[in-house]
Protein backbone atom coordinates (compact mmCIF):
# COMPACT_ATOMS: atom_id res chain seq x y z
CA UNK A 1 0.00 0.00 0.00
CA UNK A 2 1.55 3.34 -0.88
CA UNK A 3 1.36 5.94 1.73
CA UNK A 4 2.71 9.72 2.44
CA UNK A 5 4.26 11.14 5.41
CA UNK A 6 2.31 11.70 7.78
CA UNK A 7 0.53 15.05 8.15
CA UNK A 8 -0.39 15.02 11.93
CA UNK A 9 0.64 14.24 15.38
CA UNK A 10 -1.14 11.23 15.64
CA UNK A 11 0.12 7.86 13.72
CA UNK A 12 -3.04 6.33 11.42
CA UNK A 13 -3.33 3.14 10.05
CA UNK A 14 -2.92 4.53 6.37
CA UNK A 15 -0.10 6.73 7.15
CA UNK A 16 3.35 5.16 5.85
CA UNK A 17 5.61 7.60 8.11
CA UNK A 18 4.35 9.91 11.19
CA UNK A 19 6.81 12.82 12.11
CA UNK A 20 5.47 14.27 15.72
CA UNK A 21 7.56 16.30 18.42
CA UNK A 22 7.42 16.06 22.01
CA UNK A 23 8.40 19.76 22.62
CA UNK A 24 5.92 22.06 20.06
CA UNK A 25 6.21 25.13 21.78
CA UNK A 26 10.53 24.99 21.23
CA UNK A 27 10.04 25.61 16.96
CA UNK A 28 13.76 24.16 17.22
CA UNK A 29 13.28 22.44 14.44
CA UNK A 30 9.43 23.69 13.64
CA UNK A 31 7.05 21.06 13.09
CA UNK A 32 6.02 21.92 9.39
CA UNK A 33 9.60 22.37 8.21
CA UNK A 34 10.29 19.18 9.58
CA UNK A 35 7.74 17.22 7.97
CA UNK A 36 8.30 19.19 4.84
CA UNK A 37 12.18 18.30 5.18
CA UNK A 38 11.73 14.62 5.38
CA UNK A 39 8.97 14.54 2.26
CA UNK A 40 11.70 16.11 -0.11
CA UNK A 41 14.37 13.72 0.94
CA UNK A 42 12.57 10.62 1.41
CA UNK A 43 9.60 11.12 -0.95
CA UNK A 44 7.38 7.92 -0.61
CA UNK A 45 7.27 5.06 1.92
CA UNK A 46 5.59 1.92 0.92
CA UNK A 47 4.55 -0.84 4.42
CA UNK A 48 2.28 -4.03 3.66
CA UNK A 49 -1.33 -3.51 3.39
CA UNK A 50 -2.74 -3.81 6.98
CA UNK A 51 0.54 -3.06 8.95
CA UNK A 52 0.83 0.38 10.74
CA UNK A 53 3.44 2.98 9.40
CA UNK A 54 6.72 4.51 11.28
CA UNK A 55 6.59 6.83 13.46
CA UNK A 56 9.23 9.36 14.41
CA UNK A 57 9.48 11.69 17.31
CA UNK A 58 12.02 13.94 17.82
CA UNK A 59 12.35 16.73 21.60
CA UNK A 60 14.70 19.18 22.63
CA UNK A 61 16.69 17.72 25.80
CA UNK A 62 19.49 19.67 27.89
CA UNK A 63 22.32 18.36 29.68
CA UNK A 64 23.14 19.58 33.30
CA UNK A 65 26.65 18.77 32.08
CA UNK A 66 28.59 17.97 29.68
CA UNK A 67 28.96 19.54 26.35
CA UNK A 68 26.45 19.88 24.22
CA UNK A 69 24.31 21.36 26.80
CA UNK A 70 21.35 21.29 24.37
CA UNK A 71 20.75 18.63 21.50
CA UNK A 72 17.38 17.25 19.76
CA UNK A 73 16.81 13.53 20.85
CA UNK A 74 15.56 11.55 17.42
CA UNK A 75 13.66 7.96 18.55
CA UNK A 76 12.08 6.57 15.14
CA UNK A 77 9.41 3.14 16.01
CA UNK A 78 8.66 0.58 13.81
CA UNK A 79 5.13 -0.38 12.59
CA UNK A 80 4.83 -2.79 15.80
CA UNK A 81 6.02 -0.27 18.22
CA UNK A 82 9.68 -1.07 18.87
CA UNK A 83 12.32 1.54 19.22
CA UNK A 84 13.95 1.07 15.97
CA UNK A 85 16.51 4.71 16.00
CA UNK A 86 17.64 6.90 18.91
CA UNK A 87 20.01 9.91 17.73
CA UNK A 88 20.66 12.40 19.61
CA UNK A 89 21.68 15.47 17.66
CA UNK A 90 23.91 18.44 18.59
CA UNK A 91 21.86 22.02 18.66
CA UNK A 92 24.93 24.56 18.81
CA UNK A 93 24.77 27.85 17.46
CA UNK A 94 23.01 28.51 14.30
CA UNK A 95 22.14 24.47 13.61
CA UNK A 96 18.61 25.28 14.95
CA UNK A 97 17.60 26.49 10.97
CA UNK A 98 19.26 23.75 9.65
CA UNK A 99 18.33 20.61 12.09
CA UNK A 100 15.11 19.59 9.81
CA UNK A 101 17.89 18.71 7.24
CA UNK A 102 19.79 17.13 9.94
CA UNK A 103 16.33 15.12 10.80
CA UNK A 104 15.85 14.00 7.79
CA UNK A 105 19.01 12.75 6.49
CA UNK A 106 19.21 10.74 9.88
CA UNK A 107 16.04 8.92 8.44
CA UNK A 108 16.99 8.70 5.23
CA UNK A 109 20.24 7.09 5.66
CA UNK A 110 18.03 4.51 7.92
CA UNK A 111 15.77 3.56 5.46
CA UNK A 112 18.26 3.26 2.60
CA UNK A 113 20.21 0.84 5.60
CA UNK A 114 16.62 -1.21 6.00
CA UNK A 115 16.49 -1.81 2.21
CA UNK A 116 20.07 -2.54 1.74
CA UNK A 117 20.42 -5.35 4.09
CA UNK A 118 16.57 -6.40 2.99
CA UNK A 119 18.20 -6.93 -1.13
CA UNK A 120 21.36 -8.62 1.28
CA UNK A 121 19.11 -10.84 2.33
CA UNK A 122 16.95 -12.07 -0.68
CA UNK A 123 20.45 -12.87 -2.34
CA UNK A 124 21.17 -15.16 0.00
CA UNK A 125 18.12 -16.67 0.30
CA UNK A 126 17.73 -16.83 -4.10
CA UNK A 127 21.56 -18.40 -4.28
CA UNK A 128 20.53 -20.89 -1.58
CA UNK A 129 18.08 -22.28 -3.90
CA UNK A 130 18.11 -25.16 -6.98
CA UNK A 131 18.98 -23.19 -9.65
CA UNK A 132 15.58 -24.23 -11.45
CA UNK A 133 13.55 -22.43 -8.67
CA UNK A 134 15.83 -19.48 -8.22
CA UNK A 135 15.28 -18.44 -11.95
CA UNK A 136 11.55 -19.71 -12.01
CA UNK A 137 9.37 -16.31 -11.64
CA UNK A 138 7.03 -15.61 -8.47
CA UNK A 139 3.12 -15.57 -8.93
CA UNK A 140 1.41 -13.30 -8.09
CA UNK A 141 4.22 -10.56 -8.96
CA UNK A 142 5.42 -8.50 -5.76
CA UNK A 143 5.30 -5.34 -5.89
CA UNK A 144 8.92 -3.24 -6.15
CA UNK A 145 9.91 -1.52 -2.92
CA UNK A 146 10.06 2.26 -4.15
CA UNK A 147 13.52 4.00 -2.90
CA UNK A 148 12.92 6.62 -1.25
CA UNK A 149 13.38 9.86 -3.58
CA UNK A 150 16.72 11.36 -3.69
CA UNK A 151 17.09 15.20 -2.98
CA UNK A 152 19.57 18.13 -2.84
CA UNK A 153 22.08 17.85 -0.29
CA UNK A 154 22.06 20.74 2.08
CA UNK A 155 25.45 22.36 1.93
CA UNK A 156 28.09 21.47 4.38
CA UNK A 157 28.10 25.41 5.59
CA UNK A 158 24.79 25.26 6.08
CA UNK A 159 24.33 21.95 8.24
CA UNK A 160 26.55 20.30 10.87
CA UNK A 161 28.45 17.04 9.56
CA UNK A 162 26.21 13.77 8.75
CA UNK A 163 29.10 11.87 11.03
CA UNK A 164 28.38 13.73 13.80
CA UNK A 165 24.51 14.45 13.56
CA UNK A 166 24.55 10.28 13.21
CA UNK A 167 26.34 9.65 16.47
CA UNK A 168 25.04 8.04 19.15
CA UNK A 169 25.36 10.80 21.96
CA UNK A 170 26.12 14.53 22.63
CA UNK A 171 29.47 15.43 21.50
CA UNK A 172 32.36 15.12 24.01
CA UNK A 173 34.39 17.75 23.04
CA UNK A 174 34.59 20.80 25.46
CA UNK A 175 32.04 23.85 23.69
CA UNK A 176 33.97 26.91 24.22
CA UNK A 177 30.22 28.59 24.32
CA UNK A 178 29.65 26.69 27.51
CA UNK A 179 30.45 28.75 30.95
CA UNK A 180 33.16 26.78 33.28
CA UNK A 181 32.70 27.02 37.00
CA UNK A 182 35.05 24.80 38.98
CA UNK A 183 35.82 24.23 42.79
CA UNK A 184 39.02 22.11 43.88
CA UNK A 185 41.15 20.88 46.19
CA UNK A 186 44.48 22.28 45.78
CA UNK A 187 48.27 21.20 46.95
CA UNK A 188 50.92 23.40 46.52
CA UNK A 189 54.22 24.97 47.51
CA UNK A 190 56.73 28.05 48.07
CA UNK A 191 59.45 25.72 47.95
CA UNK A 192 59.75 22.04 48.31
CA UNK A 193 60.11 22.47 52.30
CA UNK A 194 56.93 24.58 52.58
CA UNK A 195 53.84 22.58 51.25
CA UNK A 196 50.56 24.38 51.66
CA UNK A 197 46.83 23.11 51.53
CA UNK A 198 44.09 25.13 49.96
CA UNK A 199 40.93 25.44 47.83
CA UNK A 200 40.82 27.31 44.91
CA UNK A 201 37.72 28.26 42.10
CA UNK A 202 37.78 28.92 38.38
CA UNK A 203 34.91 30.66 36.92
CA UNK A 204 35.05 31.55 33.11
CA UNK A 205 33.14 35.03 32.58
CA UNK A 206 33.54 34.81 28.23
CA UNK A 207 34.51 32.24 26.33
CA UNK A 208 38.05 31.48 27.09
CA UNK A 209 38.63 34.77 29.70
CA UNK A 210 38.86 33.13 33.30
CA UNK A 211 38.94 34.39 36.93
CA UNK A 212 40.52 32.52 39.51
CA UNK A 213 40.84 32.79 43.49
CA UNK A 214 42.86 30.63 45.84
CA UNK A 215 43.28 30.34 49.56
CA UNK A 216 46.09 28.74 51.38
CA UNK A 217 47.57 27.60 55.02
CA UNK A 218 51.20 26.55 55.07
CA UNK A 219 51.61 22.68 56.54
CA UNK A 220 54.76 23.74 57.58
CA UNK A 221 56.48 26.86 59.72
CA UNK A 222 59.36 28.40 58.09
CA UNK A 223 62.44 28.95 60.62
CA UNK A 224 65.46 30.76 61.36
CA UNK A 225 68.22 29.84 63.77
CA UNK A 226 69.03 32.94 65.95
CA UNK A 227 72.50 34.18 66.69
CA UNK A 228 72.35 34.02 70.31
CA UNK A 229 69.91 30.93 70.51
CA UNK A 230 66.74 29.87 70.20
CA UNK A 231 64.83 29.72 66.81
CA UNK A 232 62.01 32.46 65.00
CA UNK A 233 59.78 30.64 63.32
CA UNK A 234 56.30 32.29 61.41
CA UNK A 235 53.22 30.39 59.14
CA UNK A 236 51.77 31.96 56.17
CA UNK A 237 48.13 31.95 55.05
CA UNK A 238 47.44 33.46 51.60
CA UNK A 239 44.86 34.30 49.48
CA UNK A 240 45.03 35.46 45.70
CA UNK A 241 42.88 36.51 42.90
CA UNK A 242 43.75 36.29 38.92
CA UNK A 243 42.44 37.40 35.90
CA UNK A 244 43.46 35.19 32.27
CA UNK A 245 42.66 34.59 29.19
CA UNK A 246 43.75 31.20 27.08
CA UNK A 247 42.87 28.87 24.22
CA UNK A 248 40.90 25.10 24.96
CA UNK A 249 42.76 22.42 23.70
CA UNK A 250 40.02 19.96 23.49
CA UNK A 251 38.33 19.32 26.88
CA UNK A 252 41.97 21.45 28.81
CA UNK A 253 41.37 24.85 29.49
CA UNK A 254 44.59 27.12 29.42
CA UNK A 255 44.94 30.65 31.06
CA UNK A 256 47.58 33.43 31.63
CA UNK A 257 47.32 36.89 33.17
CA UNK A 258 48.15 39.31 36.15
CA UNK A 259 47.13 38.04 40.11
CA UNK A 260 47.89 39.33 43.21
CA UNK A 261 48.29 37.93 46.39
CA UNK A 262 47.42 39.13 50.48
CA UNK A 263 49.34 36.97 52.53
CA UNK A 264 49.29 37.20 56.91
CA UNK A 265 52.15 35.47 58.75
CA UNK A 266 52.25 34.58 62.32
CA UNK A 267 55.50 34.52 64.04
CA UNK A 268 56.82 33.57 66.85
CA UNK A 269 60.22 33.28 69.09
CA UNK A 270 61.50 29.62 70.95
CA UNK A 271 64.30 29.47 72.94
CA UNK A 272 64.28 33.49 74.18
CA UNK A 273 64.22 34.91 77.38
CA UNK A 274 60.71 36.47 76.76
CA UNK A 275 58.73 34.88 74.88
CA UNK A 276 56.57 36.63 72.11
CA UNK A 277 54.24 36.42 68.99
CA UNK A 278 53.02 38.71 66.21
CA UNK A 279 51.47 39.21 62.97
CA UNK A 280 52.77 40.94 59.75
CA UNK A 281 50.49 40.92 55.94
CA UNK A 282 52.36 40.90 52.73
CA UNK A 283 50.94 41.96 49.76
CA UNK A 284 52.64 41.12 46.44
CA UNK A 285 51.53 41.13 42.52
CA UNK A 286 52.66 38.74 39.53
CA UNK A 287 51.70 36.55 36.93
CA UNK A 288 49.88 33.23 37.03
CA UNK A 289 49.14 30.30 34.70
CA UNK A 290 47.74 27.74 34.59
CA UNK A 291 46.08 24.49 32.80
CA UNK A 292 42.65 22.69 33.91
CA UNK A 293 41.64 19.28 32.51
CA UNK A 294 37.49 18.85 32.84
CA UNK A 295 36.00 14.98 31.57
CA UNK A 296 32.45 14.99 30.78
CA UNK A 297 31.28 13.71 34.38
CA UNK A 298 32.70 17.26 35.48
CA UNK A 299 35.39 15.95 37.24
CA UNK A 300 38.54 18.42 36.81
CA UNK A 301 42.65 18.18 37.52
CA UNK A 302 44.47 21.50 37.07
CA UNK A 303 47.75 22.84 37.65
CA UNK A 304 48.98 26.35 38.77
CA UNK A 305 51.34 28.36 38.46
CA UNK A 306 52.69 32.17 39.88
CA UNK A 307 55.37 34.63 39.98
CA UNK A 308 55.02 37.02 42.61
CA UNK A 309 56.75 39.95 43.27
CA UNK A 310 56.80 41.88 47.00
CA UNK A 311 55.19 45.29 46.95
CA UNK A 312 54.61 46.01 50.63
CA UNK A 313 55.11 43.52 53.89
CA UNK A 314 55.65 43.95 57.07
CA UNK A 315 58.27 43.02 59.32
CA UNK A 316 59.39 40.94 62.58
CA UNK A 317 62.37 41.92 64.88
CA UNK A 318 63.96 40.44 68.17
CA UNK A 319 66.16 42.78 69.84
CA UNK A 320 66.40 45.28 67.38
CA UNK A 321 66.95 42.70 64.18
CA UNK A 322 64.92 42.13 61.57
CA UNK A 323 64.24 37.55 61.42
CA UNK A 324 62.11 36.11 58.38
CA UNK A 325 62.69 38.70 55.79
CA UNK A 326 59.87 38.37 53.37
CA UNK A 327 61.32 37.29 50.03
CA UNK A 328 61.06 40.22 47.19
CA UNK A 329 60.59 37.49 44.66
CA UNK A 330 59.12 33.93 45.08
CA UNK A 331 56.86 31.46 43.07
CA UNK A 332 53.95 29.23 43.80
CA UNK A 333 53.63 25.53 42.13
CA UNK A 334 50.05 23.66 42.78
CA UNK A 335 48.22 20.73 41.70
CA UNK A 336 44.24 20.30 42.35
CA UNK A 337 41.08 18.12 42.05
CA UNK A 338 38.05 19.17 42.29
CA UNK A 339 34.30 19.12 39.74
CA UNK A 340 32.82 21.55 38.17
CA UNK A 341 29.81 23.46 39.63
Amino acid sequence: MLASIGVSGRAFADEALTIETGSPDALCPELSSTRAAVSRRLGELIVPGGSSGFRARYTIAHAPVGSPRDFVRLELYGPEGKLQLSRDLPLEGESCGTMAEVIALVLDRHFRALLAHDESEEEEEVAALPPAAATAPSFPPQPEAVAPSPAREPSPAAMPSPDVASSAGPSSSTAGSDQLTVGAFELGMWSPDRPALGVRGVLELWPDWYVGTALHIEVRSRAETLRGGGEASSRDASWRLNFGWGPSLGPVRTYIGPGVCLGIASGSGDGLPQQDSGLRALWATGLDAGALWVTEDGWSVGVAAALDISVLSGRFYIDGREVLAPEPVRGWLGISMGHSL
